[in-house]
């Protein structure tokens, strides 16, 4: 990945206000504590030109919680290439990475898409659109779910 900046989602006072037509944050807000939420979603309101978009890919937890319902908290919902993935990780960061010592990857939130919108709201984004993973449209696992929420 080549990303356009490389700095804390959580203090993006170096970056101009109004500088970019979009942010793109794919897995990154759930690792933030609940109440620092605000203040990423905030910064990414304010570094969006007035027409810009906000693009965030997340874990759904209503879908997460549903398979642990019929199934287990341990249990593999899929196959990746860095070995399966169980509701556990999803809700709390992958095991594995965890366990190497990389707390970066520790999930310290989550959202459903109806406190995802919520959070959007109010924090200022207007047009507000979230997107739950299905067959049709996989965002790359099942248990994902991605908003488009625009400045104005």
């Amino acid at each position: 990945v080549n990303p356009d900046i490389v700095a804390d989602i959580r203090d993006l006072s170096m970056i101009p206000s109004e500088s970019y037509d979009a942010v793109f944050s794919p897995h990154n807000i759930e690792h933030l504590r609940y109440n620092e939420v605000n203040d990423a979603l905030r910064g990414f309101w304010r570094v969006i030109k007035p027409e810009g978009f906000l693009v965030l890919l997340v874990p759904n937890l209503r879908r997460v919680a549903q398979i642990i319902v019929d199934t287990d908290i341990d249990a593999p919902m899929m196959d990746t290439t860095l070995g399966p993935i169980a509701p556990v990780d999803v809700i709390y960061g992958f095991r594995p990475w965890v366990q190497k010592g990389n707390d970066f990857m520790i999930h310290k939130t989550g959202f459903t898409p109806e406190s995802l919108y919520r959070r959007l709201k109010e924090n200022g984004y207007n047009k507000i659109v979230v997107t739950v993973a299905t067959s049709e449209i996989p965002y790359e696992h099942p248990f994902n779910m991605a908003a488009v929420a625009y400045k104005e």
